[in-house]
């Protein structure tokens, strides 16, 4: 693409720049953005359990616990929604006694059947007595 700059003095200058569209021809692996292989999705804590719904893209093994949250597992057959739902240990119940309202820090594993990498996802949630 031929270019002409003019400057205040009158003086001119010409370049010729190479110019290529970008996206076309083969993706970059690197450069593509996928969905991570677990998400969570909501929550919810009625009657002093916690229900949580996590999105998986895979077939594998789902592990969830945190601070003051007892420990689950989960068989996971297909991609789609899953439904958990958890108790929280002594502690964690004084606590919420104690004070009401405690912050929550989820962990949220997943193990693939097939190859691939296992993954892990933090969220922290305020929950409310």
């Amino acid at each position: 693409m031929a270019t002409t700059l003019i400057g205040q003095n009158g003086a001119q200058k010409s370049a010729t720049i190479p110019v290529t569209v970008a996206g076309c021809g083969a993706v970059n692996a690197s450069r593509t953005r996928t969905r991570p292989p677990v998400a969570l999705m909501s929550h919810r804590f009625p009657r002093g359990v916690l229900h949580l719904r996590i999105r998986v893209l895979a077939a594998g093994r789902l592990s969830v616990g945190g601070t003051d949250l007892r420990t689950g597992y989960h068989r996971v057959k297909r991609a789609g929604v899953v439904s958990l739902s958890l108790r929280l240990r002594r502690a964690g119940l004084a606590a919420l006694q104690r004070r009401r309202r405690i912050a929550l820090k989820v962990r949220v594993g997943f193990i693939p059947a097939r190859k691939g990498r296992s993954t892990v996802r933090r969220a922290t949630m305020q929950i409310k007595a």
